[in-house]
């Protein structure tokens, strides 16, 4: 399944003044909240976090979904996720000829904004290795990108107003990068700031 998606790290002062707007602009459809655990898995040496591939097993309260998620270069390019058998949340599992071993778990408790058909904006809070950041994404279907584009704008630009009244600089960096959630996580369980250079691998999926 390939999905689409825009980012936008925020901070909490900027994530409920955005939310405020939109709820006196009347968007959205419907407004609903989920909370969902995140277990995360890779070799001893990250393999597959160099090869920009995440292993997850998901826990969203009613079923555990096993997930291996290949990164887009970029946002047009998109991510591309894959089922992956898992039983429960294991310590560790074989992968191919590769064991990946349980690193840790990230929580997010999510306010989801149906914008219209093919579009959603999410507002997730993430709790994960003694850190907790906040992060906006919009979802969307290839048909809809222009709309998530004109939504991506508007919410900056309220994300703007906000730091123009209560004054600091955006939780983005300067080059508008966004690292995903399990990349945030790894850096931290690495001590590391900033990505790594990628390699190219070859992994048998066993599929």
């Amino acid at each position: 399944m390939k999905e689409n998606e825009y980012k936008y790290m925020l901070k909490k002062g900027e994530s409920d003044y955005i939310q405020s707007c939109l709820k006196l602009n009347g968007t959205g459809l419907a407004v609903r909240h989920k909370s969902q655990t995140n277990y995360y898995y890779d070799t001893e040496d990250y393999t597959l976090d160099k090869a920009g591939i995440t292993c997850r097993v998901r826990d969203d309260g009613c079923v555990l979904e096993g997930t291996l998620k290949i990164h887009g270069r970029s946002e047009r390019e998109g991510n591309v996720e894959i089922p992956l058998k898992t039983e429960g949340v294991p310590e560790s599992f074989m992968l191919g000829e590769r064991r990946l071993i349980f690193l840790g778990s990230l929580h997010t408790d999510r306010i989801i904004y149906e914008i219209s058909e093919g579009v959603r904006l999410m507002f997730d809070t993430n709790t994960y290795l003694g850190e907790r950041d906040y992060e906006m994404e919009i979802e969307f279907e290839e048909s809809k990108r222009r709309e998530a584009g004109n939504l991506l704008r508007e919410t900056e630009l309220f994300a703007y107003q906000y730091r123009v009244m209560c004054g600091g600089e955006s939780s983005a960096d300067k080059n508008g990068a966004v690292l995903s959630k399990s990349g945030r996580f790894i850096r931290k369980k690495q001590g590391m700031k900033g990505s790594e250079n990628k390699v190219n691998i070859i992994i048998n999926f066993g599929f």
